[in-house]
């Protein structure tokens, strides 16, 4: 039984036209294919407050800002209860507030 990845490809293949350029037939992406984003978030379970760096930029050791301009700063999406307020926790309208005010006050 094929891999849901390998049915997918194929899938996709047969429902496009052939491909018009050696590149889209070698990466069967074609030129009007759009990807789907993806959104990492860490959730710190610290109950202090992050010290770690919160993006690329950060952790390289070159400050240059001409070459730091090349280089893309990569954010993280950050979720640390220690802080983040009461009153925006109590917004959460599911389990999680309780979860994150748990881990804030452990």
């Amino acid at each position: 039984m094929p891999s849901p990845k390998i049915t997918w490809l194929t899938t996709h293949r047969e429902a496009k036209q052939w491909p018009s350029t050696s590149g889209e037939y070698l990466t069967g992406f074609y030129k009007d294919d759009r990807l789907i984003p993806v959104i990492t978030v860490v959730v710190y379970f610290g109950s202090d407050t992050w010290k770690a760096p919160r993006s690329l930029h950060e952790m390289l050791s070159v400050q240059d800002p001409e070459i730091l301009s090349l280089v893309p700063d990569y954010r993280i999406n950050l979720f640390s209860p220690a802080e983040i307020k009461d009153e925006e926790l109590n917004k959460l309208q599911s389990n999680l507030r309780e979860v994150m005010l748990f881990i804030k006050y452990r």
